[in-house]
């Protein structure tokens, strides 16, 4: 466990450049990450092994987003060891754990942030980047989380042996044997026959019994390796295998005990922005209807000068045709036209995809809130 103090950290965390925040932050999300991949060896809980996949991946997601910036390094800077997680068989223990060093994750990256914000000049949006994990959607599934009927060890498995004891076995064989062969009556015989004595049945030797199939092991968990933290690119191969095969079925499963957002459409599989809005959903309409107003205007401009351009052409063929040549005249018109026409098209029907995007949202929006709105 982490036993710096806040004024610790400080210290320890004070940055002096823009490339040695984004250094340290990457470093901050790989070490997080490769801790709670620890941890999950050990847990068996589905619901809090689905909460850690899905951390992960907006750690994942949030390392991506600086690497994306810092591009290269032309300075080494280290970030010191301060999150670690003891495993334990108790997924209650377990989640405890997680809990602490969530807490850690969250002061360390503002006190990092804040460091960088007192730089003469800072970027304010990779200020906010570390925003994605503490945002609002996470804390709730945090606080929602309960694991209190985890899977508890089948109390069948000690009993296995008990069926099969080995002490037993021989008994029929050594003793029942012989008393089966006792004195055989003679029966007169033309000659004595060899009766050595009665081959014995060949008592099948106590099949080998098969040993006691071993009680299930109840998972114990495996030590986990001290190993060298495994560089970025390992770690994603291994989380996305994770949880796009084996943490499949338990989104799934986890959803229908929750009740959560199952998502309806394809639409949602193109969405991962899980920061906090930076406007409210009236502020997008006002700005949308103030925009919609003037592309209004814009394309009744156009349209306007289409118009005219074709009385103009009209007035020139009525010419054309009474025999005067204006052909040269007719030609920069049509180009005008087109050019006009195609533009005015352009833009009309870029604003049809914005149309059906919004609508297939909003749809999709009906269908996956129905079962939250009031029953009249």
């Amino acid at each position: 466990m982490c036993d710096y103090s806040n004024d610790d950290l400080k210290q320890l965390l004070n940055v002096y450049s823009e490339a040695e925040y984004l250094s340290l932050s990457i470093q901050k999300t790989l070490q997080m990450h490769n801790e709670i991949t620890n941890l999950m060896k050990t847990v068996t809980n589905k619901k809090l092994l689905f909460f850690l996949s899905l951390f992960n991946k907006v750690l994942l997601k949030e390392n991506a987003e600086y690497a994306n910036i810092l591009k290269t390094e032309t300075e080494t800077f280290e970030f010191p060891k301060i999150f670690q997680m003891a495993v334990s068989t108790n997924d209650e223990e377990n989640l405890a754990t997680f809990v602490g060093q969530y807490d850690m994750y969250i002061t360390v990256s503002s006190i990092m942030t804040e460091s960088y914000k007192a730089l003469a000049e800072y970027n304010a949006d990779i200020a906010k980047i570390h925003e994605m994990a503490s945002e609002s959607t996470i804390i709730s599934r945090l606080n929602n989380l309960e694991i209190s009927e985890a899977p508890e060890p089948e109390p069948a498995a000690p009993t296995v042996p008990e069926p099969v004891p080995t002490e037993t076995v021989p008994e029929p064989s050594a003793e029942t044997v012989p008393e089966t062969v006792p004195e055989p009556e003679p029966e007169p015989v033309p000659e004595p026959v060899t009766v050595h004595e009665p081959v014995p049945t060949p008592v099948p030797e106590p099949e080998p019994v098969p040993e006691p199939a071993e009680p299930e092991p109840v998972p114990e968990p495996a030590e986990p390796e001290p190993a060298a933290e495994p560089a970025l690119d390992v770690v994603s191969a291994e989380l996305v295998s994770t949880i796009d095969g084996d943490m499949a079925p338990l989104l799934e499963e986890n959803n229908a005990d929750k009740k959560e957002f199952k998502y309806s459409l394809e639409i949602y599989k193109l969405m991962s922005d899980l920061t906090e809005p930076m406007m409210t959903v009236d502020e997008v309409k006002g700005v949308l209807m103030e925009k919609l107003d003037e592309f209004k205007s814009i394309c009744d401009v156009l349209q306007g000068k289409k118009n005219e351009i074709q009385t103009c052409k009209e007035t020139l063929e009525g010419f054309k045709k009474s025999g005067m040549n204006v052909d040269s005249a007719i030609l920069p018109l049509d180009e005008q036209h087109n050019e006009i026409d195609t533009q005015w098209k352009l833009n009309v029907n870029s604003l049809v995809e914005m149309k059906d995007k919004v609508v297939e949202l909003v749809e999709a929006m009906n269908k996956d809130v129905e079962k939250y709105k009031p029953t009249e």
